[in-house]
Order: C-alpha cells, then structure tokens, then sequence
C-alpha cells in the first residue's frame, strides 16, 4: 500500500479528522492556558481510559471469530461478559502501571508544582473547565471512529473478541512511550513551549499511524 493512499484516505478521513481535533486540546491547553508538561502527560494518561471504555464496547458488540461459530446466542453472550471482565480486570493493572511509570520517569515532585494536574482538576478554580472539556473531546473523537469505522464500515463483523482484546495495548503503549519519553525530554529542558508544542504534534502523527494500522481495511 502506498504512502499516497495513507496521506489521502487516512489524514483526511473524518474520524482521523475528529482525532487530530482531540488532540489539540492540548496544544491549545499549552499555548494559551499554561498547561505544562505534567497537564499534557495526565491528559493522554485519561485517554488510556476511553480507549478501554469503547474497547469494551467493541468487545460486547463483535459477531466475528469465535462468537461468529457459537450458534447459542446465551453462551456467545456469556463469553463476551466474561471475556470483557477479564480485560477489565487486567487492562486496569496496566493503567496503573502506566501511571506508576509516569510518577518514576516524570517524577513525584512535579505534581506539587503550580498550575500543575490539580489546577487543571479543580474546574471551579478558573471556571476554564479545561480537562472536562478535554475528556468530552476524547469521548466524541474515539466514538465517533467507533462509529464510522467499526460500525459502519462493518468491522464489527470480522471482528475476533480474543484479538480485540488485546488490541488497544499496542497502540496506547507507542502513545505513552512517545508522551512520558518526551516529557522527560521537555523536563530536562525546563518546559520550553516549542517542545511542549512539538510533544503534541509528535502525539497526533504516532495517533494517525495507530489509526491507520488498526483500520487499514476499513480506509482501504
């Protein structure tokens, strides 16, 4: 497949478009409200929960691989709870120790820093409501690729709930390497704004290369 069908049906398709929207919530967030590399960290740490939240989704709503052969729609249902909980189950040990990560490389003294994750938490403080705003971008983004790609574009149908349960891991493990190495990076600098704003821009292509990997068929 070419690099001119990428840059045509993926950078431009709207769920990529979407995509790239949620992410400049950030950049905005570093620009012009001060976040700084803790902010920007914390934000991407909170995407790692929606993608598992339509991950479940994706999961309950599968017809193909093994649920495609269970002919009882009882069992195959049962089979999805299951397989869902357990996912739950160790998908929250890997947020945790994503985060424990964070603490390690980004440090615990820079959650004490000012207009640090607690500012940007505390939505009564300046009535900005930054980070709700950025979680209901994150929402909308992911489902509404869930929509266009999973649904409408019927991946849904060819979909093996054993696979799709480990999928997310992949994509939101380059995403968190790019994000936690370039904080240390931008630390190490002080938080100069040119690199904060350069972490976001790395974000939003690593973003749209996992877009295109995960639904290549669907955009081809």
């Amino acid at each position: 497949m070419s690099f001119r069908l990428i840059e045509q049906k993926t950078f431009t398709e709207p769920s990529a478009i979407s995509l790239i929207f949620a992410n400049l919530i950030p950049l905005i967030g570093a620009i012009f409200l001060d976040w700084n590399i803790l902010d920007i960290v914390i934000f991407y740490w909170l995407e790692t929960f929606v993608i598992g939240i339509y991950n479940i989704v994706k999961m309950m709503t599968c017809t193909g691989g093994i649920i495609k052969g269970i002919e009882n729609q009882i069992i195959a249902l049962f089979s999805k709870i299951f397989l869902s909980t357990f996912f739950l189950f160790h998908f929250n040990i890997f947020v945790f120790i994503q985060f424990f990560f964070i603490i390690i490389f980004l440090g615990p003294d820079g959650f004490q820093q000012e207009g640090n994750i607690k500012d940007l938490i505390d939505i009564k403080n300046d009535g900005s409501y930054t980070l709700l705003i950025g979680i209901i971008g994150l929402f909308l983004s992911h489902g509404h690729s869930l929509y266009l790609n999973y649904y409408k574009g019927k991946e849904y149908q060819k979909t093996d709930i054993m696979s799709q349960m480990f999928k997310p891991y992949g994509r939101i493990f380059i995403q968190q390497f790019v994000v936690i190495f370039g904080g240390m990076l931008i630390m190490y600098y002080e938080s100069p704004l040119p690199l904060l704003v350069l972490l976001v821009i790395f974000k939003i292509f690593s973003d749209l290369i996992a877009h295109w990997i995960s639904h290549r068929d669907t955009i081809s």
